[in-house]
């Protein structure tokens, strides 16, 4: 006995069952939001695929299509989650930007909550349509240098919060990746 009276016993009971409660609950809450925070900082963002299809350098009225793919890998954490919620490029070509294509993806609803077990590939594409990118292109054809410089932003929610944050990333390739 702590002491020699009941009540007095009752309630230094009672008082560390409370501090039991709410070590575990604080416990609990500072392991979710480390965990979110590991998260979107060490998510793994790499790119997979770039490729440019449909390229006719001697007919004009021909659209080059550009894709992008890009695999996003979460950490391992003991808790947290995040929300994905778009990502955005922007693609320069042998230092010359192709300024006229939106390169955007946003991410399905589905698949944009992001847990440790997190693994999707995403791929954006978009038709070239102008001839100041067509002429970036086949300039680079012609020359034989594809020395790519991609930009890449993705968008993210975190604790539920109307507030978006983002991550920029930057990527270089000599030639394409398939």
């Amino acid at each position: 006995m702590i002491s020699s009276e009941k009540p007095q016993n009752a309630i230094v009971i009672a008082v560390l069952v409370v501090a039991l409660i709410s070590g575990a609950s604080i416990y609990s809450t500072a392991n979710y939001y480390s965990g979110t925070y590991i998260l979107v900082r060490y998510l793994d963002v790499e790119m997979v695929g770039l490729e440019i299809t449909n390229m006719n350098t001697t007919d004009l009225d021909v659209n080059p299509i550009i894709s992008l793919s890009f695999r996003f890998e979460a950490p391992s954490v003991a808790a947290g989650e995040a929300r994905l919620s778009s990502f955005r490029c922007t693609v320069l070509l042998n230092g010359d930007e192709l300024s006229y294509i939106s390169l955007k993806k946003t991410i399905p609803q589905d698949r944009r909550t992001l847990t440790s077990t997190y693994n999707e590939t995403f791929t954006v594409s978009e038709v070239i349509d102008t001839n100041i990118d067509k002429w970036t292109i086949y300039n680079a054809s012609q020359s034989g240098e594809w020395f790519f410089l991609i930009e890449m932003m993705y968008f993210y929610y975190v604790f539920e919060s109307r507030a978006v944050s983002f991550r920029p990333m930057t990527y270089d390739s000599v030639g394409f990746i398939t």
